[in-house]
């Protein structure tokens, strides 16, 4: 960090380098691609690379269905994509999502999330925040399996009967 201190990075910052930070093969594909193209916005026009990876996104996903690929530029994006399409796909509006939570910096993405910095912001999407079903730290503060999963039975017996009923719930 700034202060010259030395961490081990045990999620992958933020998921983003499983294989570690500047892993010799990552690195080496990111520049023989940089030099091919940088960057091109696929809603403007297409490029080769963006199609079969595309074309080979299809092939690999289960399923015999009609498919399409949205390519966005970040996790916030395809949450933000998600946050679009399941409520158009299912006729309802509302979300479930965990205190805790990380989904993004995007705007949609930000309401999903459960975190108290990304709560001061002003939402567009209803989501209704619950507690995350965590046996090692309850937020119940019970102990399992005496506590007979409280948690799920909050979700179940308190939110989707009051908040947030399923037939208005597109998503958990």
């Amino acid at each position: 960090d700034v202060d010259g201190n030395k961490y081990l990075d045990l999620v992958g910052g933020a998921s983003v380098a499983a294989t570690g930070h500047c892993h010799p093969k990552v690195v080496a594909a990111i520049k023989q691609q940089t030099d091919k193209l940088i960057h091109n916005c696929f809603v403007l026009s297409s490029n080769e690379v963006a199609v079969n990876l595309a074309e080979t996104l299809i092939k690999l996903t289960p399923g015999d269905f009609p498919k399409k690929v949205l390519f966005g530029l970040s996790g916030g994006d395809a949450n933000d994509g998600v946050a679009k399409l399941i409520p158009y796909y299912t006729k309802k509006s509302r979300f479930i999502s965990f205190v805790g939570a990380y989904h993004g910096q995007t705007m949609g993405a930000s309401a999903l999330s459960g975190h108290t910095s990304q709560s001061r912001f002003p939402s567009y999407i209803p989501v209704t925040k619950v507690p995350y079903p965590y046996c090692y730290r309850c937020p119940f503060k019970l102990t399992y399996p005496q506590c007979d999963l409280h948690c799920a039975k909050f979700i179940e017996d308190y939110i989707l009967q009051t908040i947030s009923p399923p037939e208005d719930t597109c998503a958990l």
